[in-house]
Protein backbone atom coordinates (compact mmCIF):
# COMPACT_ATOMS: atom_id res chain seq x y z
CA UNK A 1 0.00 0.00 0.00
CA UNK A 2 0.79 3.25 -0.98
CA UNK A 3 0.42 6.10 1.95
CA UNK A 4 0.51 9.71 1.53
CA UNK A 5 0.81 11.38 4.72
CA UNK A 6 0.25 15.49 5.23
CA UNK A 7 -1.80 15.97 2.37
CA UNK A 8 -3.23 19.25 2.42
CA UNK A 9 -6.15 18.00 -0.19
CA UNK A 10 -9.01 19.32 -2.15
CA UNK A 11 -11.37 15.79 -1.85
CA UNK A 12 -14.66 16.96 -4.08
CA UNK A 13 -16.96 17.97 -1.49
CA UNK A 14 -16.39 21.40 -2.08
CA UNK A 15 -15.34 22.12 1.26
CA UNK A 16 -11.93 23.41 0.59
CA UNK A 17 -8.54 21.71 1.33
CA UNK A 18 -8.21 20.02 4.74
CA UNK A 19 -5.16 17.80 5.53
CA UNK A 20 -5.60 14.74 5.45
CA UNK A 21 -3.74 11.31 4.58
CA UNK A 22 -4.53 9.68 1.75
CA UNK A 23 -4.06 5.10 1.27
CA UNK A 24 -3.68 3.76 -2.23
CA UNK A 25 -3.63 -0.19 -2.78
CA UNK A 26 -3.44 -1.10 -6.74
CA UNK A 27 -5.36 0.87 -8.58
CA UNK A 28 -7.97 2.56 -6.15
CA UNK A 29 -8.19 4.50 -3.08
CA UNK A 30 -8.61 2.76 0.08
CA UNK A 31 -9.29 5.30 2.54
CA UNK A 32 -8.82 9.14 3.35
CA UNK A 33 -8.64 10.00 6.73
CA UNK A 34 -7.44 12.25 8.85
CA UNK A 35 -5.58 10.00 11.55
CA UNK A 36 -2.60 8.30 10.10
CA UNK A 37 -2.24 4.69 10.81
CA UNK A 38 0.32 2.74 8.47
CA UNK A 39 2.04 -0.70 9.21
CA UNK A 40 5.71 -1.45 7.88
CA UNK A 41 5.48 -2.88 4.92
CA UNK A 42 3.91 0.04 3.72
CA UNK A 43 5.32 2.55 1.47
CA UNK A 44 4.50 6.29 3.00
CA UNK A 45 5.44 9.21 0.90
CA UNK A 46 5.48 12.63 3.19
CA UNK A 47 3.61 15.11 0.97
CA UNK A 48 5.23 17.68 3.35
CA UNK A 49 1.46 19.65 2.99
CA UNK A 50 1.73 20.27 -0.22
CA UNK A 51 -1.61 21.00 -2.36
CA UNK A 52 -3.41 17.73 -3.25
CA UNK A 53 -6.10 17.43 -6.15
CA UNK A 54 -8.31 15.10 -7.93
CA UNK A 55 -6.79 14.13 -11.36
CA UNK A 56 -7.91 16.75 -13.26
CA UNK A 57 -10.24 15.95 -15.76
CA UNK A 58 -10.73 17.56 -19.69
CA UNK A 59 -14.41 16.95 -20.69
CA UNK A 60 -14.40 17.40 -24.10
CA UNK A 61 -11.66 17.13 -26.73
CA UNK A 62 -9.52 15.69 -29.51
CA UNK A 63 -6.27 14.55 -27.84
CA UNK A 64 -5.17 11.63 -30.14
CA UNK A 65 -7.29 12.57 -32.82
CA UNK A 66 -5.69 15.65 -33.69
CA UNK A 67 -2.26 14.65 -33.25
CA UNK A 68 0.38 17.58 -31.81
CA UNK A 69 2.56 18.80 -34.71
CA UNK A 70 1.56 16.25 -37.13
CA UNK A 71 -0.80 17.89 -39.86
CA UNK A 72 -2.51 15.69 -42.15
CA UNK A 73 -1.59 12.34 -41.32
CA UNK A 74 -2.37 12.72 -37.73
CA UNK A 75 -5.57 14.80 -38.24
CA UNK A 76 -8.65 12.38 -37.78
CA UNK A 77 -11.25 14.41 -35.57
CA UNK A 78 -13.66 14.97 -38.81
CA UNK A 79 -15.03 12.68 -40.82
CA UNK A 80 -16.47 15.02 -42.80
CA UNK A 81 -17.14 14.52 -46.39
CA UNK A 82 -21.36 14.19 -45.66
CA UNK A 83 -22.92 15.71 -42.65
CA UNK A 84 -24.61 12.62 -40.63
CA UNK A 85 -21.71 10.42 -40.04
CA UNK A 86 -23.00 8.47 -36.62
CA UNK A 87 -21.45 5.46 -37.23
CA UNK A 88 -18.24 6.64 -36.61
CA UNK A 89 -16.31 6.07 -33.40
CA UNK A 90 -13.47 8.29 -31.92
CA UNK A 91 -11.70 4.98 -30.55
CA UNK A 92 -10.73 4.07 -33.89
CA UNK A 93 -9.05 6.92 -34.48
CA UNK A 94 -7.00 7.55 -30.82
CA UNK A 95 -3.37 7.45 -30.90
CA UNK A 96 -2.44 7.55 -27.61
CA UNK A 97 1.37 8.08 -28.89
CA UNK A 98 0.40 11.61 -29.23
CA UNK A 99 2.95 14.24 -27.87
CA UNK A 100 -0.15 15.96 -26.01
CA UNK A 101 -0.68 13.14 -23.89
CA UNK A 102 2.36 14.08 -22.25
CA UNK A 103 1.66 17.80 -21.85
CA UNK A 104 -1.55 16.49 -20.19
CA UNK A 105 -0.04 14.21 -17.42
CA UNK A 106 2.81 16.87 -16.50
CA UNK A 107 -0.28 19.39 -16.33
CA UNK A 108 -2.00 16.67 -13.67
CA UNK A 109 -4.98 16.03 -16.19
CA UNK A 110 -5.44 12.21 -15.71
CA UNK A 111 -8.98 11.85 -17.63
CA UNK A 112 -10.94 12.85 -20.70
CA UNK A 113 -13.54 12.87 -22.97
CA UNK A 114 -12.50 12.43 -26.84
CA UNK A 115 -15.25 13.51 -29.13
CA UNK A 116 -15.40 13.88 -33.13
CA UNK A 117 -14.83 17.48 -34.44
CA UNK A 118 -17.35 19.98 -35.44
CA UNK A 119 -17.34 20.07 -39.17
CA UNK A 120 -20.68 17.80 -39.31
CA UNK A 121 -24.05 17.52 -37.61
CA UNK A 122 -23.72 14.48 -36.42
CA UNK A 123 -19.55 13.48 -36.23
CA UNK A 124 -20.21 10.36 -34.13
CA UNK A 125 -19.27 8.66 -30.71
CA UNK A 126 -16.92 10.00 -28.06
CA UNK A 127 -15.47 7.37 -25.66
CA UNK A 128 -13.67 8.96 -21.61
CA UNK A 129 -10.44 7.44 -21.50
CA UNK A 130 -7.62 7.68 -19.10
CA UNK A 131 -4.46 9.38 -19.92
CA UNK A 132 -1.99 5.96 -20.03
CA UNK A 133 -1.48 3.45 -22.36
CA UNK A 134 0.25 2.71 -25.64
CA UNK A 135 -3.23 1.93 -27.36
CA UNK A 136 -6.41 3.21 -26.50
CA UNK A 137 -7.61 -0.33 -25.19
CA UNK A 138 -5.90 0.06 -22.72
CA UNK A 139 -6.93 3.37 -21.72
CA UNK A 140 -11.22 3.30 -22.08
CA UNK A 141 -12.62 4.14 -18.74
CA UNK A 142 -16.12 4.35 -20.82
CA UNK A 143 -17.02 4.33 -24.55
CA UNK A 144 -20.18 5.41 -26.19
CA UNK A 145 -20.35 8.71 -23.30
CA UNK A 146 -21.89 10.81 -26.02
CA UNK A 147 -22.85 10.78 -29.79
CA UNK A 148 -21.50 14.20 -30.60
CA UNK A 149 -23.66 17.01 -32.73
CA UNK A 150 -22.73 20.15 -33.99
CA UNK A 151 -24.70 23.43 -35.05
CA UNK A 152 -24.48 26.78 -36.16
CA UNK A 153 -21.42 28.77 -38.55
CA UNK A 154 -18.69 26.10 -38.37
CA UNK A 155 -21.16 22.93 -40.02
CA UNK A 156 -22.63 25.91 -42.22
CA UNK A 157 -19.01 27.30 -43.31
CA UNK A 158 -17.65 23.11 -43.93
CA UNK A 159 -20.46 22.26 -45.90
CA UNK A 160 -20.94 25.64 -47.96
CA UNK A 161 -17.37 25.12 -49.31
CA UNK A 162 -18.67 21.15 -50.55
CA UNK A 163 -21.79 23.14 -52.00
CA UNK A 164 -24.21 20.31 -50.50
CA UNK A 165 -26.52 20.55 -47.64
CA UNK A 166 -26.82 22.01 -44.83
CA UNK A 167 -26.06 25.31 -45.96
CA UNK A 168 -28.34 27.22 -43.42
CA UNK A 169 -29.45 26.80 -39.43
CA UNK A 170 -32.59 24.91 -40.71
CA UNK A 171 -31.35 22.61 -42.95
CA UNK A 172 -28.93 21.13 -39.80
CA UNK A 173 -32.16 20.91 -37.95
CA UNK A 174 -33.64 19.43 -40.39
CA UNK A 175 -31.18 17.19 -40.78
CA UNK A 176 -30.93 16.17 -37.52
CA UNK A 177 -35.22 15.75 -36.74
CA UNK A 178 -35.05 13.35 -39.86
CA UNK A 179 -32.22 11.41 -38.16
CA UNK A 180 -33.95 10.75 -34.87
CA UNK A 181 -37.04 9.95 -36.73
CA UNK A 182 -35.15 7.17 -38.84
CA UNK A 183 -33.29 6.67 -35.65
CA UNK A 184 -36.74 5.48 -33.82
CA UNK A 185 -38.17 3.82 -36.98
CA UNK A 186 -35.37 1.24 -37.36
CA UNK A 187 -34.83 0.96 -34.12
CA UNK A 188 -31.06 2.19 -34.19
CA UNK A 189 -29.09 3.64 -32.03
CA UNK A 190 -31.19 2.56 -29.07
CA UNK A 191 -28.93 3.88 -26.19
CA UNK A 192 -29.36 7.37 -27.34
CA UNK A 193 -33.41 7.23 -27.78
CA UNK A 194 -33.74 6.12 -24.77
CA UNK A 195 -32.23 8.23 -22.90
CA UNK A 196 -28.94 6.54 -21.98
CA UNK A 197 -26.55 8.23 -23.80
CA UNK A 198 -26.84 11.40 -24.82
CA UNK A 199 -26.98 13.89 -27.33
CA UNK A 200 -23.39 16.30 -26.93
CA UNK A 201 -24.09 19.25 -28.98
CA UNK A 202 -21.76 21.92 -29.74
CA UNK A 203 -23.31 25.28 -30.06
CA UNK A 204 -22.22 28.90 -29.03
CA UNK A 205 -24.92 31.45 -29.68
CA UNK A 206 -28.03 31.80 -27.87
CA UNK A 207 -30.25 30.53 -30.38
CA UNK A 208 -28.46 27.93 -31.58
CA UNK A 209 -28.80 26.81 -27.47
CA UNK A 210 -32.06 26.86 -27.72
CA UNK A 211 -32.39 25.07 -30.75
CA UNK A 212 -30.55 22.39 -29.09
CA UNK A 213 -32.26 22.39 -25.82
CA UNK A 214 -36.16 22.24 -27.97
CA UNK A 215 -34.73 19.76 -30.01
CA UNK A 216 -34.08 17.62 -27.02
CA UNK A 217 -37.12 18.28 -25.18
CA UNK A 218 -39.27 17.42 -28.76
CA UNK A 219 -37.45 13.86 -29.23
CA UNK A 220 -37.18 13.45 -25.24
CA UNK A 221 -33.29 12.71 -25.39
CA UNK A 222 -30.87 13.81 -22.62
CA UNK A 223 -28.83 17.07 -23.96
CA UNK A 224 -25.26 18.14 -22.66
CA UNK A 225 -24.17 21.11 -24.53
CA UNK A 226 -20.62 22.41 -25.52
CA UNK A 227 -19.26 25.63 -26.00
CA UNK A 228 -21.96 28.06 -24.86
CA UNK A 229 -20.51 31.89 -25.95
CA UNK A 230 -23.65 33.39 -24.95
CA UNK A 231 -23.13 31.33 -21.71
CA UNK A 232 -24.31 34.21 -19.43
CA UNK A 233 -27.75 34.40 -21.44
CA UNK A 234 -28.51 31.13 -20.64
CA UNK A 235 -26.76 29.76 -17.42
CA UNK A 236 -29.91 30.33 -15.32
CA UNK A 237 -31.95 28.23 -17.41
CA UNK A 238 -29.11 25.79 -17.72
CA UNK A 239 -29.17 25.19 -13.91
CA UNK A 240 -32.76 25.17 -13.80
CA UNK A 241 -33.22 22.80 -16.72
CA UNK A 242 -30.45 20.65 -14.83
CA UNK A 243 -28.55 20.58 -18.23
CA UNK A 244 -24.88 19.54 -17.80
CA UNK A 245 -22.00 21.49 -19.71
CA UNK A 246 -18.93 21.90 -20.81
CA UNK A 247 -18.25 25.83 -21.45
CA UNK A 248 -15.29 27.04 -23.01
CA UNK A 249 -12.55 27.09 -24.27
CA UNK A 250 -13.11 31.06 -22.70
CA UNK A 251 -9.16 32.11 -24.34
CA UNK A 252 -9.91 32.29 -27.82
CA UNK A 253 -13.63 34.41 -27.58
CA UNK A 254 -12.42 36.48 -30.58
CA UNK A 255 -11.28 33.24 -33.19
CA UNK A 256 -14.60 33.44 -34.88
CA UNK A 257 -17.44 35.24 -36.18
CA UNK A 258 -19.76 33.62 -33.02
CA UNK A 259 -17.29 34.18 -30.32
CA UNK A 260 -16.63 37.69 -31.46
CA UNK A 261 -17.27 40.08 -28.43
CA UNK A 262 -18.52 36.96 -26.14
CA UNK A 263 -16.19 36.75 -23.00
CA UNK A 264 -17.94 33.76 -21.61
CA UNK A 265 -15.80 34.11 -18.54
CA UNK A 266 -17.19 37.52 -17.37
CA UNK A 267 -20.07 36.94 -16.51
CA UNK A 268 -19.67 34.38 -13.25
CA UNK A 269 -20.21 34.71 -10.04
CA UNK A 270 -19.94 33.15 -6.87
CA UNK A 271 -21.18 29.24 -7.91
CA UNK A 272 -22.67 29.76 -11.31
CA UNK A 273 -21.60 26.54 -12.67
CA UNK A 274 -23.86 24.33 -10.42
CA UNK A 275 -24.32 21.99 -13.76
CA UNK A 276 -20.84 22.90 -15.13
CA UNK A 277 -17.45 22.19 -16.04
CA UNK A 278 -14.73 23.93 -17.98
CA UNK A 279 -13.01 22.45 -21.19
CA UNK A 280 -10.46 23.89 -23.35
CA UNK A 281 -11.22 22.08 -26.10
CA UNK A 282 -7.93 20.86 -27.02
CA UNK A 283 -6.50 21.53 -29.28
CA UNK A 284 -8.38 24.69 -29.62
CA UNK A 285 -6.30 25.50 -26.37
CA UNK A 286 -3.70 23.81 -25.20
CA UNK A 287 -5.11 20.85 -22.48
CA UNK A 288 -2.20 21.85 -20.25
CA UNK A 289 -3.63 25.56 -19.72
CA UNK A 290 -6.73 24.14 -17.89
CA UNK A 291 -5.71 25.28 -14.81
CA UNK A 292 -4.61 28.52 -16.39
CA UNK A 293 -8.85 29.01 -17.44
CA UNK A 294 -9.55 28.04 -14.16
CA UNK A 295 -7.77 31.37 -12.44
CA UNK A 296 -9.06 33.22 -15.41
CA UNK A 297 -12.82 32.22 -14.58
CA UNK A 298 -11.16 32.69 -10.43
CA UNK A 299 -10.49 36.46 -11.34
CA UNK A 300 -13.34 37.50 -12.77
CA UNK A 301 -15.69 36.43 -10.29
CA UNK A 302 -16.47 32.29 -9.99
CA UNK A 303 -15.43 31.03 -6.24
CA UNK A 304 -12.22 28.70 -5.97
CA UNK A 305 -14.10 25.76 -4.88
CA UNK A 306 -16.44 25.96 -8.02
CA UNK A 307 -13.39 26.50 -10.37
CA UNK A 308 -11.54 23.40 -9.01
CA UNK A 309 -14.53 21.34 -9.02
CA UNK A 310 -15.41 22.56 -12.56
CA UNK A 311 -12.21 20.29 -13.57
CA UNK A 312 -12.78 17.05 -11.08
CA UNK A 313 -16.26 16.54 -10.47
CA UNK A 314 -17.88 18.02 -12.50
CA UNK A 315 -16.38 16.83 -16.07
CA UNK A 316 -16.66 12.89 -14.50
CA UNK A 317 -20.09 13.79 -14.01
CA UNK A 318 -20.20 15.25 -17.33
CA UNK A 319 -18.49 12.53 -18.96
CA UNK A 320 -21.04 10.18 -16.83
CA UNK A 321 -18.21 8.84 -14.75
CA UNK A 322 -18.17 9.94 -11.50
CA UNK A 323 -18.70 6.77 -9.69
CA UNK A 324 -15.14 5.99 -10.83
CA UNK A 325 -13.13 9.68 -10.94
CA UNK A 326 -13.77 13.25 -10.04
CA UNK A 327 -12.78 13.06 -6.19
CA UNK A 328 -10.50 11.67 -3.77
CA UNK A 329 -12.55 8.64 -1.83
CA UNK A 330 -12.79 5.67 -0.87
CA UNK A 331 -13.30 3.15 -4.03
CA UNK A 332 -12.35 5.74 -6.46
CA UNK A 333 -9.45 5.18 -8.63
CA UNK A 334 -6.20 6.47 -7.80
CA UNK A 335 -5.77 9.37 -10.12
CA UNK A 336 -4.68 12.36 -7.78
CA UNK A 337 -1.88 15.17 -8.83
CA UNK A 338 0.70 16.81 -6.15
CA UNK A 339 1.19 20.69 -6.59
CA UNK A 340 3.81 22.27 -5.58
CA UNK A 341 1.34 25.58 -4.89
CA UNK A 342 -2.06 26.18 -4.91
CA UNK A 343 -3.30 25.19 -8.40
CA UNK A 344 -5.18 28.16 -9.50
CA UNK A 345 -1.98 30.08 -8.67
CA UNK A 346 -0.16 30.76 -11.60
CA UNK A 347 3.06 30.30 -10.57
CA UNK A 348 2.23 26.68 -9.31
CA UNK A 349 3.45 23.71 -10.71
CA UNK A 350 2.47 20.04 -10.91
CA UNK A 351 5.11 17.69 -9.01
CA UNK A 352 3.78 14.66 -9.27
CA UNK A 353 0.51 12.70 -11.21
CA UNK A 354 -0.82 9.41 -10.37
CA UNK A 355 -3.30 7.28 -12.84
CA UNK A 356 -4.61 4.22 -11.22
CA UNK A 357 -1.80 4.18 -7.99
CA UNK A 358 1.00 4.66 -10.69
CA UNK A 359 2.87 7.81 -10.94
CA UNK A 360 2.74 8.61 -14.49
CA UNK A 361 4.79 11.58 -14.11
CA UNK A 362 7.07 12.88 -11.43
CA UNK A 363 9.22 16.29 -11.37
CA UNK A 364 11.05 18.49 -9.16
CA UNK A 365 11.60 16.68 -5.74
CA UNK A 366 9.79 13.90 -6.90
CA UNK A 367 11.60 12.60 -10.04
Amino acid sequence: MIVLKNCHAYVGDKEGFIKIHIYVENESIIKVAEKLEVASEDQVIDVKGLYVTPGLIEPHCHIGLKEHGVGWAGSDENEDYEPIQDKCHVIDGINMLDKSFDDFRRSGITSVGVFPGGNCVIGGYGAAIKCKGKIVDEAIIQTDIGLKASLGGVVKAHFLNKKKMPLTRMGIMSLLNQFVMDAKAGHDHKGLIEGQVPFVVSCERLDDIHSAIRFAKKHDLKLKLVGLSDYDQVKELLNEEKIEYALGPIMDYASAKETIGRDRYRHITGNDMLTGSLTTCHPSINGRYASLQASIMVQNGLDVSSAINAMTLGPAAFLGIEAKVGSLEAGKDADLVIWDGHPLELNSKVLATMIDGEFVYKGGDFK
